[in-house]
């Protein structure tokens, strides 16, 4: 395969301009114009872009040297590009600096400048960024304790993109009864539209209250147990634990399975129907698994408490694109 035409033009000008770099590690990122895949070079363009000026290829130098592709870890390298890509205005830069502040990731832990960068991510309309600064709220780290403003963080997230997270802690907040009436009902209907969007706190919550017959539902062992198993395929503790006292089965979920693993490392359950159930599970598990190594971490729990979103795919593994 030999580079295009367009490619090798500016190939020719990628020494020089910035914005040329950029386009030329987008395309090998992407294996692109007759370009061979290599996130080796990937790398080097996207950091040639970046010294010269160039905002998106500060933000993707400062992804590839968090996520450690294309080059080693470098969590404070990172941070540094986030800065300069988030002073610039580019909003994922400003969320994942605000991410690197909360948990001193790359730089000194900071909770004040953590709600500041969120802010202006949020501004521009990031959901990752209302939910956090939610948290924060929540907390009063960094910003004085204010559960009414939290919960106009979330309700914001929720409007612009039905994020399980925030749906997750606006029902957290209905159960809790801070800064809104306290009401079963209402938090069951906010976890139960988290859970359809796969939050696995949420479709544990709501496992139990069909579980438990909470909240207006009638007592249902299926969709508990519907419930349940999909928030433990995720690796919920509560639910997995939940799961081994049913002595349920680990793939259909059938209660008082009767097949017994004693070497079942690798799906952390140990009962089973039978041998299709325990070869089912098996694959299955090990396909989450090479997927979670792959993509990186989907969410952050924190049981019975708000959850933050942590850099994940949407704003660290999503790389801006070259601006053609």
């Amino acid at each position: 395969m030999a580079p295009s035409a367009r490619a090798r033009q500016v190939m020719s000008a990628a020494r020089t301009e910035p914005a040329a770099a950029h386009r030329l590690a987008v395309w090998y990122r992407e294996g692109e114009e007759g370009l061979f895949q290599s996130q080796g070079l990937a790398f080097r363009w996207s950091l040639q872009a970046a010294e010269g000026g160039h905002v998106d290829a500060q933000y993707n130098t400062g992804v590839y040297c968090l996520t450690g592709v294309g080059v080693a870890v470098d969590c404070e390298a990172a941070a540094t590009w986030f800065a300069k890509a988030a002073e610039r205005g580019n909003r994922s830069a400003q969320y994942n600096l605000g991410v690197a502040f909360e948990q001193g990731t790359g730089t000194p832990q900071n909770y004040k400048l953590a709600a500041e960068w969120y802010q202006r991510a949020a501004d521009q309309g990031s959901t990752e960024a209302l939910v956090n600064l939610g948290t924060l709220y929540d907390y009063g780290m960094g910003v004085d304790q204010d559960h009414a403003r939290a919960i106009t963080l979330y309700r914001k997230a929720i409007e612009v993109d039905d994020h399980s997270a925030a749906l997750f802690n606006l029902g957290l907040s209905y159960f809790k009864g801070t800064a809104v009436e306290m009401s079963v009902p209402m938090a069951l209907s906010f976890y139960k539209r988290a859970a359809a969007l796969g939050h696995a706190r949420a479709q544990y919550r709501v496992g139990r209250a069909y579980m438990e017959g909470d909240g207006g539902y009638a007592k249902d062992i299926e969709h508990a147990r519907k419930y349940i198993k999909a928030s433990a395929a995720q690796g919920d503790d509560d639910a997995v634990a939940l799961l081994h006292g049913w002595n349920a089965c680990a793939h259909c979920g059938t209660a008082f399975a009767p097949k017994v693993c004693s070497g079942c490392i690798t799906t952390r359950y140990c009962r089973y129907c039978d041998a299709k159930c325990q070869l089912a599970q098996w694959r299955a598990r090990r396909t989450r698994i090479g997927r979670t190594t792959a993509e990186g971490a989907e969410g952050l729990v924190l049981p019975e408490e708000p959850q933050a979103v942590p850099v994940g795919r949407t704003d660290c593994n999503t790389l801006e694109a070259a601006k053609l």
